[in-house]
């Protein structure tokens, strides 16, 4: 197989187009393996149109040079600069675009250029829209907007003051509570005022949350990966220097305050004194000084898990300690000043940045106990070595946060219990937390264990939905559905489906007998090549149904719609702050104040010709609709991919179709469902010339290989697949696109880097 992938890459012919969906091609660079130099300052944007489109009319394809891909290893060896040729051939101009974004210090005119960039990158069209994490019908004991509800960083995993009840609350309480929250966010009453009415309502409160799990961490170091689940043992275990309260005002926490400079290049943060950091037997290790917040930078960017990507191009000198040109971490900007005063000094002024000091990347790590682990700074960290043991499990970190992990035992429980030594520990609502290991497989025990208390909340697919539906609540003649149903609002979370532009595996990369591909070579061959065409991609894109596809996952078509979003970022993530003007495809236009991100995106879009509808303007969402499905467009990217694949000699008809391999995990009822749906759409749009072969993975194991447990994209065994979101880190659509370039967290989803 590995022989057969070196040579497939040799053979299949890279090929893009600049247009959107059913447009020209352009003629791209052929050999270069750089992105572009914006031709203009980062005081301007380029010129957004497409006027090479309309001048050539040519299609070109990019050649993979022949000596990077003599066998496997090569492949792998050349690996960055394969990628590179893929990316700046296929994502070029939205790099281009970005990096004026970027390098924008005004707020609302980096906003506008990100908008701009981000439409450049749908036009791609390598991701599909998806899902905005909500959409599905859920049953909850837990109070709404009792834990921050900001879209960014890993606040909303601050369960210490989660108001949770005995019965689950009705439909009509929750809407009572949401109402509550609006009219008193700022007031610093609502915990206060929920409280007194749940239990005016007759409910008794919780002191414990339980969950499900079906994986646990993959660490306990939550520095060397911003996987979710490392998120959120940092969120219990730890603290920032600021959070968000339930009413969204963001605070100091482990500061006490903070200065800035007149220039907006230096942060000065004064800590408490009051702080300590504890082993998992409660048992105080050392106090919580300033030189913690310097060892646990260093330590971000020596695991370089990801999380040093979000401290590029910001804190003076990080991007030469990470690159390798200084092993002297002095020279980065955090100081600790003294014990209790932490100063951070940036490369240039970052609006955002105390949206950020929330998030891990910024979090302080005892240095005195990871030291006593066998850890080590700059060339001396080897997390191989054999005494380095910081972070292998629960029992091996300390704790200065509300929670301090007291069992984890994989595919069982996981179990947090309050930190008695924790700095606000009277005030810690909830004493413990409880995860249960359930890998999706049994919807009727996930029901029941909702119903009889074991677990705190429930989403309904459709199978639980069906049971909700026809199960009457206790005491009551009403179905539980009837009396306690709502719809979960939107989050932050962006999921897209992804295409893999450059696919080497056709098995799991751990275990050439799972998810295997049922493709003969030359479909293999084939498959490649169409996918590196835009307009086959933008054909699949057109072509699927996403409302019946989420309707199969949610049990109603309403549902399935509300649980669609049409963006990366959302369109409503942030908006303009004054009046701002920017070039939309050669034309400068004003946008006012108040402008939602989604709206200028939506402009470049329509400037471009790209059928694609990211924002609604009468509901100021890009959420709730399918701004992409349409069968005759799809049928007529089709066509245009056929007559430019042609010249590749790659024929396309219902006796030669396309193969497109689309995993599921057998083993859960709802995904199973909802793949036939995504197979049953795209087989009848085409008429049998795109084929989806649908892979199975036979448990929980495998369905991580395929993506989550992947590192480099060559390791992606799939052609489209939707398995991965992201969750903002920060309140700055940089956020999201960071991601998407090189180096980023998701770009090896598209099978480069």
């Amino acid at each position: 197989m590995k022989k057969f992938l070196s040579v497939l890459l040799v053979a299949v012919l890279l090929c893009s187009l600049v247009a959107c969906g059913g447009g020209n091609g352009s003629s791209a660079p052929a050999s270069s393996n750089t992105t572009s130099e914006p031709a203009s300052t980062p005081e301007s944007t380029p010129d957004s149109g497409s006027s090479d489109v309309e001048e050539t009319g040519g299609y070109d394809a990019l050649v993979i040079p022949e000596e990077l891909t003599t066998d496997y290893d090569t492949v792998v060896e050349n690996w960055d600069e394969i990628s590179d040729l893929v990316y700046d051939y296929t994502q070029g101009e939205f790099a281009e675009f970005y990096e004026v974004a970027k390098a924008e210090t005004n707020l609302s005119k980096r906003y506008a250029l990100m908008a701009i960039a981000e439409a450049k990158f749908l036009e791609t069209g390598v991701a599909g829209p998806g899902t905005n994490g909500t959409g599905s019908y859920a049953l909850t004991r837990i109070v709404p907007r009792t834990a921050p509800s900001v879209m960014w960083g890993g606040d909303s995993y601050k369960y210490m003051h989660y108001l949770i009840t005995d019965d689950p609350l009705t439909t009509e309480q929750r809407a009572t509570l949401r109402s509550m929250w609006d009219d008193l966010k700022g007031t610093g009453t609502f915990l206060a005022e929920a409280e007194k009415y749940v239990t005016e309502q007759g409910h008794t409160l919780r002191d414990h949350y339980d969950g499900t799990f079906s994986s646990i961490p993959e660490s306990f170091d939550p520095m060397v990966s911003s996987r979710a689940e490392c998120t959120q043992v940092r969120a219990f275990t730890s603290m920032s220097l600021m959070e968000y309260d339930v009413e969204n005002n963001l605070q100091p926490a482990l500061a006490t305050s903070y200065e800035v400079s007149d220039d907006n290049l230096v942060y000065t943060f004064h800590l408490r004194d009051d702080i300590v950091w504890v082993d998992q037997q409660g048992r105080e290790v050392a106090p919580l000084v300033a030189d913690d917040f310097v060892a646990g930078m260093q330590h971000v960017c020596d695991a370089a898990g990801g999380l040093e990507d979000l401290l590029r191009g910001q804190i003076a000198g990080i991007d030469e300690y990470i690159n390798g040109d200084t092993d002297d971490f002095t020279t980065v900007g955090v100081k600790a000043l003294d014990d209790h005063t932490v100063e951070y000094t940036l490369q240039t002024p970052v609006p955002y940045f105390t949206t950020e000091v929330t998030y891990t990347h910024l979090a302080p790590m005892c240095r005195t106990y990871y030291e006593s682990q066998g850890g080590k700074f700059g060339a001396d960290y080897d997390p191989t070595a054999e005494d380095y043991t910081f972070g292998l499990g629960p029992d091996h970190i300390v704790y200065c946060g509300p929670y301090i992990a007291t069992n984890v035992t994989d595919q069982a429980q996981i179990t947090y219990t309050a930190n008695p030594a924790y700095y606000d520990a009277e005030n810690v609502r909830v004493k413990t937390i409880n995860y249960w290991y359930d890998d999706g497989s049994d919807d009727v025990k996930t029901f029941d264990n909702f119903v009889n208390g074991t677990i705190s909340s429930l989403t309904l697919n459709a199978s639980r939905l069906e049971m909700a539906q026809t199960t009457k609540a206790e005491g009551s003649e009403e179905t539980i559905f009837d009396l306690y149903n709502y719809v979960p609002e939107p989050s932050g979370f962006s999921g897209l489906t992804w295409i893999n532009l450059n696919r080497q595996m056709f098995h799991n990369s751990n275990d050439e007998s799972a998810v295997v591909s049922a493709k003969s070579d030359e479909e293999k061959a084939r498959t490649k090549a169409a996918l590196l065409n835009k307009n086959f991609r933008f054909a699949l894109l057109h072509g699927f149904d996403r409302v019946a596809w989420r309707a199969i996952a949610t049990g109603n078509e309403e549902l399935g719609r509300t649980s669609l979003s049409n963006s990366y970022t959302p369109g409503d993530f942030v908006a303009l702050e004054e009046d701002v003007t920017v070039d939309i495809s050669g034309e400068s236009k004003t946008f006012p104040k108040g402008t939602y991100y989604g709206e200028i995106m939506q402009a470049q879009l329509d400037a471009d010709g790209c059928k694609w509808k990211a924002w609604d303007p009468e509901t100021n969402s890009s959420m709730g609709f399918d701004g992409l499905f349409d069968a005759e467009q799809a049928k007529a990217d089709l066509e245009a991919a056929k007559a430019e694949l042609a010249t590749q000699g790659i024929e396309i008809n219902a006796e030669n179709p396309i193969h497109i391999d689309i995993p599921y995990s057998s083993y859960n009822t709802s995904s199973t469902n909802t793949a036939n749906g995504w197979k049953q759409a795209i087989d009848s749009v085409f008429g049998g010339e795109i084929v989806v072969d649908l892979v199975a993975m036979d448990d929980a194991d495998e369905a991580r290989a395929v993506q989550f447990g992947c590192n480099y994209g060559y390791e992606m065994n799939y052609d489209w697949y939707y398995s991965s979101g992201w969750n903002p880190d920060y309140g700055d659509p940089s956020s999201y696109l960071d991601t998407i370039v090189p180096g980023g967290y998701m770009v090896m989803l598209m099978g480069v880097y």
